[in-house]
């Protein structure tokens, strides 16, 4: 499994951490519709300490691999690249991370799970 997590990279999962990971998120979104905040906001910290420690970071050669394979689409791909080119250039800056590390807020995961549900994501 691909897991992109924005503003920082694209991970390979290995199978045997995707069912946890599915799990989490469907505890995430639950957090959500309970309006549980900081529920929300463990869960979400456990989903990403997961696909830290047990993924795998892409490199380029693997992010193309995946692309052509039709695991990542070409947007996705297009967009990562524009990300990471985005984060180095923050970091030289020294201006990294920047705000959308935390703009990740309850209202905007229930916006999202909203649209997930509506079809329109």
């Amino acid at each position: 499994m691909i897991v992109r997590i924005a503003t920082e990279s694209q991970y390979r999962l290995p199978d045997d951490d995707a069912a946890q990971l599915n799990d989490l998120d469907n505890e995430a979104v639950s957090a959500v519709e309970a309006g549980d905040e900081d529920r929300f906001h463990e869960v979400f910290e456990s989903m990403l300490d997961l696909v830290r420690s047990s993924g795998h970071v892409l490199d380029e050669d693997e992010l193309r691999e995946a692309e052509r394979e039709g695991w990542v689409q070409a947007e996705t791909a297009t967009r990562a690249r524009e990300e990471a080119a985005a984060l180095l250039e923050a970091a030289r800056r020294g201006a990294w991370p920047g705000p959308e590390v935390h703009a990740w807020t309850l209202e905007r995961a229930r916006e999202t799970v909203s649209r997930r549900a509506a079809g329109n994501d």
